[in-house]
């Protein structure tokens, strides 16, 4: 359990270790042995062991050491550029378990060192990092508590850093394309009443690391051999010769017309690229009563296209099987394929190695779909896409996958219309309440995105309205310099959450969020979003083992002041963000408070900024469902700009809240 991290930290001191640089044709590598580092620790100690085992003859142990309590070491000398770093420990039935930040940012998921079966030195792949400039690296190894076992120390052998000097060289270049968000860091700054967002383009570093590379429209690109659409009398023809000869597609500007009625969708074995001739990307237009392929292989780039209306508005769903679609009705029986019912894929097998890249969607219901059955995804990029006047934007509804990335993304003008489906107006869910693959379901990725205006104004769906991303039965995912703007449901609805969540290893950091969820309303017989930004569960039937943390993050009310912010029903931290402008005006005191925590779970507040927030006795933070049970909360003085600072609040699972201090007292 997630029950606390630290809120003051000692300095460390610079450490020159002589670092030998091993050059190779594509990479070098930068190794450290963790006892010639000297570390500094949060006050436990550490004990250098002999270890004939150990790569050189000693490792190191944190011992005596609880949850929140940290050591560190400062590498020294580190030069500019992208590194992926390892971590080499020793791994028995008596170890805990770490998170590892580098410079201040946490990286990857949590490192569990306890293994019951085998005692071994390991290496552990930790995450890519970005150092912008030369110089020393910081890497923080926070304990985090033990999945079992006593006595649960931490181990550290070597730090070792590695970089690609062609990988390096790639990220540096400039990314072209229509998404404002391409190459975009978002940095929230508090000014007294007013906060800015700063996008950051141009430049190394602001590209998520796992990004493919960059891709030239004017076709350089294009895999030799691919078929040409020019060179055949139809789009129909030109696909069946590349399903029949198992070759790529290229298809140049232009509007190429799908709109007849015997234009049905096709099974895709091949990638399609498009390129431009001086009018920009190939637009493939249809008539909006089918989709444009169903995936029959791996390893598929659809990439430069626009794809206009297309796909069929769904209007009930049962059981992810039937679909009706106003009296027109087709039934998917796994795994087979039933044509004329998605927006753009579905798949009937295991699919690895996807990518929708550089696109352009326009007015599409679904864009990306992957059905709900026995078959698994695995490394898929959605990716500097833009997508105009949809309702939904991609599903993985599977419980078998990993590696999604889903990055750069530009999502505008969606409206929920008439659609019944619970996930009509979803633009990322990635998951379903079935754990079955939860411990292999793993690396989700939403980062450097942007979605504005995603409004539902309809009564027909009162789940997963105006959602951003419904993440479940997975762990390592983060949802990190994304900007959300009017993301909003008029009809009260619930589960109107931009980010929803039932997760382990959670990390939600440098986002902003402005005027979203959904306003209580007697009117309509519903009490409004549980949590208008984020709402973080736990499976009902497998709670998570490690919490949430959310850090440096913007919030701003606009509009939505009558239900809270963020919902915890999971454990979690919650630092280093700020509050602006929620002033509940609502009626429906099950609402009224900025935050809820649900008993049971535990949850750090450090470093708080809050800016005009109050009105009419409403708290900061409640906890559980009773009315009367209000989490303690420092006296709130806020200054003549109703600014006020909070830090070192932590909350745990046990505590006795029955008491609360109101939000604003002046």
């Amino acid at each position: 359990m997630l029950v606390t991290l630290p809120t003051t930290a000692q300095t460390p001191s610079p450490v020159n270790i002589p670092a030998t640089l091993k050059a190779g044709a594509t990479a070098f590598e930068q190794n450290y042995e963790a006892e010639s580092v000297p570390a500094t620790t949060s006050g436990p100690k550490i004990q250098i062991v002999d270890d004939n085992d150990a790569s050189g003859g000693k490792c190191i142990e944190f011992v005596d050491a609880h949850a929140g309590e940290y050591m560190q070491y400062t590498l020294a000398d580190v030069p500019a550029g992208y590194y992926t770093l390892h971590l080499n420990y020793k791994q028995d039935k008596n170890r805990g378990a770490a998170v590892v930040s580098v410079n201040g940012r946490s990286i990857g998921s949590f490192i569990d060192q306890r293994d019951v079966h085998e005692t071994r030195f390991v290496r552990h792949d930790v995450s890519t990092f970005f150092q912008p400039a030369a110089g020393p690296v910081v890497v923080r190894l926070t304990h985090i508590g033990s999945l079992g076992g006593t006595n649960p120390k931490l181990s550290v052998d070597a730090l070792v850093i590695k970089t690609d000097p062609v990988k390096n060289d790639l990220e540096k270049g400039e990314n072209e394309g229509d998404s404002a968000c391409e190459n975009m860091r978002v940095d929230a700054v508090a000014l007294a009443r007013q906060l800015q967002v700063k996008p950051l383009v141009a430049g190394a570093g602001h590209a998520p690391f796992y990004a493919l590379p960059v891709y030239s429209p004017d076709g350089s690109d294009i895999p030799a051999g691919a078929l040409d659409r020019k060179d055949y009398s139809s789009t129909a023809a030109w696909l069946d010769t590349m399903e029949a000869q198992h070759k790529p597609g290229k298809i140049g500007s232009g509007t190429y017309d799908l709109k007849s009625d015997d234009f049905q969708s096709r099974a895709l074995t091949q990638s399609i690229y498009g390129y431009d001739t001086g009018r920009g990307r190939p637009v493939l237009e249809g008539h909006g009563r089918s989709s444009l392929f169903y995936l029959r292989a791996s390893g598929i780039r659809i990439q430069y296209l626009t794809l206009r209306n297309m796909g069929i508005p769904i209007i009930s769903i049962d059981h992810w099987k039937s679909y009706n679609f106003g009296g027109k009705k087709g039934l998917l029986h796994w795994p087979t394929y039933q044509p004329d019912t998605h927006a753009q894929m579905v798949h009937d097998a295991d699919i690895d190695d996807i990518a929708v890249m550089d696109c352009r969607f326009e007015n599409i219901g679904i864009a990306v779909l992957f059905i709900k059955e026995f078959h698994g995804i695995h490394d898929i990029h959605i990716g500097r896409n833009q997508a105009i006047g949809g309702s939904g934007f991609t599903a993985f509804q599977t419980y078998d996958f990993d590696d999604i990335y889903f990055y750069q993304n530009r999502l505008t003008d969606f409206d929920q219309g008439t659609h019944a489906a619970n996930w009509a107006q979803t633009l990322l869910w990635v998951g379903t309440n079935d754990i079955t693959h939860k411990q292999t379901n793993r690396n989700v990725f939403a980062e450097f995105n942007e979605a504005r205006n995603i409004r539902s104004a309809h009564s027909y769906n009162k789940v997963n309205a105006a959602v951003f991303c419904d993440i479940r039965d997975c762990s390592n995912v983060s949802i990190a310099y994304n900007v959300f703007k009017d993301m909003v449901n008029t009809k009260a609805h619930s589960d109107c959450n931009v980010v929803y969540s039932k997760t382990d290893d959670l990390m939600i950091d440098h986002c902003v969020f402005e005027n979203c969820g959904a306003n209580d309303s007697p009117d309509d017989g519903d009490i409004g979003s549980e949590g208008g930004c984020i709402t973080l569960k736990d499976h009902t039937s497998d709670a998570a083992r490690f919490g949430t943390i959310i850090q440096n993050c913007t919030f701003i009310a606009g509009s939505i002041t009558e239900v809270p912010m963020i919902l915890f029903n999971h454990d979690g931290v919650l630092r280093n963000c700020t509050f602006k402008g929620w002033q509940w005006t609502g009626t429906n005191n099950h609402r009224r408070y900025m935050i809820q925590k649900y008993s049971g779970k535990s949850l750090l507040l450090e470093n708080l900024k809050l800016i005009d927030c109050g009105g009419k006795g409403a708290c900061a933070v409640r906890e559980d469902n009773a009315v009367t049970a209000i989490v303690n909360w420092p006296t709130t003085n806020f200054d003549d700009d109703r600014t006020a600072i909070f830090t070192g609040v932590n909350f745990t699972a046990n505590a006795n809240n029955d008491q609360g201090v109101p939000l604003c007292n002046k």
